[in-house]
Formats: structure tokens, C-alpha cells, sequence
């Protein structure tokens, strides 16, 4: 299932917020993936945790292209 938002819009400032939300979203799902062991980072192998940090990237790079395309195309 896919979900298309249209006509929705956000000021700068909530842009900036969602975007900084995720972000740090990402930042809580990478900590669970990566874990630094004895001198060495460690990946888990666990599904949950490798999937958020996988959407959390996603979603990211989804708002960088909508933020790209609104400040590029008229």
C-alpha cells in the first residue's frame, strides 16, 4: 500500500521541525543497529530495528527531494 499526500502544506518552519524530528528518529534507530563493542562498531542483525532505520532513511531522503524540487523547480 502506497499513501499520496497532495495539497498539503507546511511552512518552512514545520518543514524544519518534521525534517529535524526524523532526523533524530534516524539518529535513535541507528544506535539500536549500531552498537560500539570493545573498540569496534557491531551491527545487529535484528529485523525491527534494521527496517525503522531503513524507513527513517527513506523518509529523509524522500523530504531532502520534495525540499530540492520546491526550492529548484517553479
Amino acid at each position: 500500500m502506497q499513501y499520496t499526500l497532495k495539497d498539503i502544506t507546511l511552512s518552512q518552519e514545520e518543514f524544519s521541525e518534521l525534517k529535524l524530528c526524523l532526523g533524530e528518529h534516524r539518529r535513535i534507530c541507528r544506535d539500536q543497529v549500531y552498537r560500539y563493542v570493545k573498540g569496534d562498531y557491531q551491527k545487529s542483525d535484528n529485523e525491527v530495528s534494521n527496517k525503522r532505520l531503513e524507513i527513517a532513511e527513506s523518509l529523509i531522503a524522500a523530504l531532502d527531494r520534495a525540499e530540492w524540487l520546491n526550492n529548484n523547480i517553479k
